[in-house]
């Protein structure tokens, strides 16, 4: 059973399709990709991950194991002017439903091929995001990935 495990590699493919949002916005407004959440406030508008709390599971005694990674995919605006940052965020968020939902649902264009066995999109939701108690508007698409592998005894 062929296996999709590495962490780094679903984190690379996760940053090259949060790339791929970022170049259907060229020409409309300037996004910033970070491959994690930045420790201070971010270039904004942004997009980038938090990782949640995420199961793992042993699947067979042959050694198969399985970690579901639940991220976080927060996609981010200036949490100062609500007109002017929601409809900043709503171009954005169509944008991300489009390179998102394409890329996990046509297969023929998923960068996590070969990487996860499965990645879903659960949902979106509105959270302030605070960086040094500055609030920062967002959405927040949940993901979910299952990263399989096969334990070897060295």
């Amino acid at each position: 059973m062929p296996t999709q495990g590495s962490f780094t590699d679903f984190m690379s493919a996760l940053e090259a399709l949060h790339q791929q949002v970022q170049a259907a916005l060229v020409g409309q407004l300037p996004l910033r990709v970070y491959r994690w959440r930045p420790v201070m406030i971010p270039e904004l508008p942004a997009i980038y991950p938090w990782i949640s709390q995420s199961p793992f599971e042993v699947k067979a005694t042959s050694g198969l194991v399985e970690d579901t990674v639940n991220v976080r995919a927060r996609v981010a605006a200036a949490h100062v002017d609500g007109v002017q940052d929601g409809a900043t965020l709503e171009l954005i968020i169509d944008a991300y439903r489009l390179v998102v939902d394409t890329a996990l649902y046509l297969p023929t264009r998923s960068p996590f091929a070969g990487v996860a066995k499965v990645v879903d999109r659960t949902g979106m939701q509105n959270v302030v995001d605070r960086f040094n108690d500055i609030p920062v508007l967002c959405m927040e698409f949940p993901l979910q990935a299952q990263l399989s592998r096969i334990l070897i005894a060295p």
